[in-house]
């Protein structure tokens, strides 16, 4: 191996909303990483605070104020053209990540070439990714030794080589909760390699296992949004797609005890 190759550099680029510095700690923690080169924070805050993200951030990360919530695609897309590292960590500003996380990726670069590797996630006791995929919708798997071939991940913590990142053209009409899983099928239709690395484990918030009537209303808004543009690929898929939909609405019927919910 090269030096490059044994050492590569990693950029860091987390999305956040309506959230400070002060409320992201790991952003100083992995600063000091020997391996992380850029940190780029793309902020979707509803009223970006640039003069407090700019004061409270160290020399080498850069702030992207987005304006708005322009949501996860176009936060990304506004973040190709900065990088200079030889890979991308996709994060959100609710996971929580060890110290040693990046020491753990590097081991898996070097044990198997992959143009994306993905960790995996829990949200408590729940195995959020990699998640499995029938026909159309995903599903958690009960444990790792269950994923399957037909697997999809979410963003957080993904390591994407730069070139593909920096090449990909993220579809901004998906707001939130497609986005990653349409990168991921894109990147397997167009035979780049995906390693899911066992070994690596991190934590991430999960909004559908709060008790928030308000938030979770908001959430499925945007979910029904991304989810009908995501399905909108043939009739059969559209159809899979208001049926999911219907389940949803009633589990929220049933979890608040309010039967409006069936209406959103």
């Amino acid at each position: 191996m090269t030096e490059s190759s044994e050492m590569p550099s990693f950029a860091i680029v987390i999305v956040v909303y309506n959230k400070l510095p002060s409320d992201i700690s790991f952003i100083r923690d992995f600063i000091k990483v020997r391996l992380i080169s850029q940190i780029i924070v793309c902020d979707n805050s509803d009223r970006p605070s640039e003069e407090k993200w700019v004061e409270g951030l160290p020399q080498n990360c850069k702030y992207l104020s987005m304006h708005g919530n322009q949501g996860l695609a176009s936060a990304y897309a506004a973040a190709q053209d900065l990088i200079k590292s030889e890979y991308v960590c996709l994060l959100d500003d609710d996971t929580t990540l060890p110290l040693d996380y990046f020491d753990s990726v590097l081991s898996c670069i070097h044990d198997e070439v992959a143009d994306v590797y993905v960790p995996i996630v829990w949200a408590g006791k729940m195995l959020m990714s990699p998640c499995n995929k029938d026909l159309f919708l995903f599903h958690p798997a009960r444990n790792v030794e269950k994923i399957h071939k037909r697997f999809s991940a979410i963003n957080s913590g993904m390591i994407i080589r730069s070139a593909l990142f920096k090449s990909y053209n993220y579809r901004t009409g998906l707001f939130l909760d497609m986005v990653d899983h349409k990168f991921i099928s894109d990147i397997k239709s167009a035979n780049h390699s995906i390693r899911i690395m066992t070994g690596v484990q991190i934590e991430q918030e999960y909004s559908r296992l709060s008790y928030d009537k308000h938030s979770e209303v908001k959430r499925y808004s945007i979910y029904k949004k991304d989810a009908r543009l995501y399905y909108s690929t043939s009739m059969l898929a559209k159809f899979v797609c208001e049926l999911h939909l219907l389940y949803r609405r009633m589990n929220l019927a049933i979890k608040y005890k309010d039967i409006s919910l069936l209406s959103l």
